[in-house]
């Protein structure tokens, strides 16, 4: 075997990444994550034959159907979506905080010169 071929079991592909990745976020197995995007792609519960032709294809050469790559992508979308709302919801509390600090502190100097003007 040549050093520079891949063996089958290494094919990773950016949609496969995907796939990994979902099933990861949901701590289940790639055969499920097919399941739920078939479920959900195709509006009914999927048989074992239903998936099994299309995780086999997967599993050989690393090819995503695109009803899976849809339900991955819109997982990690949802995902990067909330992880930047948290993000920018502690921003805008850190900001609203300092504001307000920086507002005390103007309201306290000020008196202060007042009180040594008079």
């Amino acid at each position: 075997m040549s050093l520079f071929k891949k063996q089958q079991s290494e094919i990773l592909t950016a949609d496969s990444l995907l796939v990994l990745h979902t099933a990861n976020t949901f701590e289940i197995d790639e055969f499920e994550v097919f399941t739920l995007a078939y479920e959900g792609w195709f509006g009914q519960a999927a048989s074992f034959k239903d998936i099994e032709v299309h995780f086999y294809t997967y599993k050989s050469n690393g090819s995503v159907p695109h009803w899976v790559r849809n339900y991955c992508r819109s997982i990690v979308s949802f995902n990067t979506a909330k992880a930047l709302s948290v993000y920018v919801n502690a921003e805008d509390r850190t900001g609203r905080v300092l504001r307000q600090l920086i507002l005390g502190l103007c309201v306290v100097l000020s008196s202060i010169i007042l009180m040594n003007t008079f």
